[in-house]
């Protein structure tokens, strides 16, 4: 099965490369100095961050209204016992 954890930087990563491909299709240069905002809306193109949030809202209702014998669910609910170690975190699996 195949998990994405989507982070602050990729986000922004694919934020930017939405408003490159955005600037490339309208035919704009940076130098033109036109808003994104307006851009999108000449392409009718809803804002990424928009997306990704009404898609992680869309997956966490399934979620929700899954079995509560679900491993999804379980992992939801899931409270791990003791406390982390100091330090910094090692950066392999075992």
């Amino acid at each position: 099965m195949f998990s994405f954890l989507f982070t602050v930087l990729d986000g922004y990563l694919l934020w930017f490369t939405l408003i490159s491909w955005i600037r490339w299709m309208c035919g704009v240069k940076l130098k033109d100095r036109l808003p994104t905002k307006e851009l999108r809306e000449r392409l009718g193109v809803d804002d990424i961050a928009l997306i990704l949030q009404q898609n992680r809202l869309h997956w966490y209702g399934h979620v929700l209204r899954k079995d509560d014998d679900v491993w999804v669910k379980k992992c939801m609910e899931y409270e791990v016992e003791g406390s982390r170690p100091r330090g910094r975190p090692k950066r392999t699996w075992k």
